[in-house]
């Protein structure tokens, strides 16, 4: 029997389910839940997931899918509201405030804008108009799944940086005592720092080093941090971004002086995507002073910073990239060129302290108990975790 050839839909989903390998997927194949009526509908919708390595199971009520959600570990939950009726929005208002890194997607034979902004409020990721052809379906629900992965991901890191803080904090206090020891033992550093003049950047490394040499916990370091930068700077945004251990950046913490409250945290997300990418090989402070000049640097997609000026920098200790920072805001109230000083200052400081933070207290404790040493060959200092 001659060999069929194969068809554009074929090509297409191989291409999709190459993009979900690619993406970081695990070999276990991503995995629906759905709800709607039984028929032809169910048939076609597990043929076309299964050819890009998605298993799809269905349930008739949201009931069943409430238990089946708290039985399993789904990527996606796809309802269809012909089937079950706006009802579907409570529950998906539920699964959006409970933190589960599962993506919802309503469908629907004939949405109107009322249907659309009810499923948008309820947590929706994604509304599908019905019939759907193969390839467009199989996006969309890949793209779902990716979403719900990168969620995943994220809740790791922050636990596992959860318990790096709680370990650092039950240290904290005697390696304090110990710091104090030795410095009240060196009498010729502190009557230099009494008698020599200060300089502008002598008085930076000793105010802002004094500040944080007590900081054995990694969001007190960033908070006093950031204080101290402001009082420097004056009022400006500013982000710092933390390495995740999976050669990406997330965002540690951030001040926000003139950005939406609302759009904020999707903003500064956006941030890290591309300004770490950009800059954590870069060894200078870097100026942005206009539009242009961002655009170049960062590419398009960045019209919410029309009209600032954005100063650049990396923390860098012993080789290694430890955070990369960013203070941006009106271009009309420009950085001063005289901030470089400090700011060099600043970054080198705060580095050795960043990466003191991890070595004072993992010496004490066996390698193979370290926090992250599940990702010790991927993240450096960080092992994979991120503020």
């Amino acid at each position: 029997m001659p060999k069929r050839k194969p068809t554009k839909a074929d090509t297409s989903a191989e291409t999709i389910a190459g993009e979900l390998a690619g993406a970081g997927a695990s070999n276990a194949p991503a995995q629906v839940l759905s709800v709607m009526g039984s028929g032809n509908t169910r048939t076609k919708v597990t043929r076309t997931l299964r050819d890009v390595r998605i298993r799809v199971d269905f349930v008739s009520t949201l009931g069943e899918a409430h238990r089946a959600l708290d039985e399993h570990e789904y990527d996606v939950l796809l309802i269809d509201l012909d089937h079950t009726g706006a009802d579907a929005n409570e529950m998906i208002r539920g699964i959006a405030g409970s933190g589960r890194a599962v993506r919802c997607i309503v469908t629907c034979r004939h949405p109107d804008l009322g249907v659309a902004v009810s499923a948008m409020r309820s947590g929706a990721s994604d509304l599908i108009a019905m019939p759907i052809n193969k390839t467009e379906l199989q996006e969309r629900i890949v793209a779902a799944v990716e979403q719900a992965g990168r969620l995943r991901r994220q809740a790791r890191r922050v636990e596992r940086l959860k318990r790096l803080c709680r370990r650092l904090q039950a240290a904290q206090e005697s390696i304090s005592e110990q710091v104090d020891v030795l410095y009240d033992d060196l009498p010729l550093v502190k009557a230099e720092d009494e008698v020599a003049p200060p300089r502008p950047k002598q008085t930076v490394a000793g105010e802002y080093g004094k500040m944080i040499r007590r900081e054995l916990d990694v969001e007190s370091l960033l908070r006093t941090s950031l204080e101290y930068l402001l009082t420097k700077t004056g009022p400006t945004n500013a982000a710092i971004f933390l390495p995740t251990g999976h050669d990406d950046y997330s965002l540690g913490a951030y001040v926000n002086y003139d950005m939406p409250k609302d759009t904020v945290d999707v903003l500064l997300d956006h941030l890290a995507d591309v300004v770490p990418a950009r800059f954590e090989e870069e060894a200078s402070i870097v100026r942005l002073r206009s539009d242009r000049e961002i655009a170049a640097a960062l590419g398009e997609g960045l019209g919410w910073l029309s009209g600032t000026e954005m100063t650049v920098f990396t923390c860098v200790s012993n080789g290694e990239t430890l955070a990369v920072a960013a203070l941006f805001r009106d271009a009309s109230k420009p950085f001063s060129t005289d901030l470089d000083d400090m700011l060099d200052t600043l970054r080198s400081l705060f580095a050795e302290q960043l990466e003191r933070v991890i070595n004072i207290h993992n010496r004490h404790i066996p390698k193979s108990e370290w926090p992250g040493a599940e990702d010790e060959n991927e993240g450096g200092y960080w092992g994979g975790m991120a503020a």
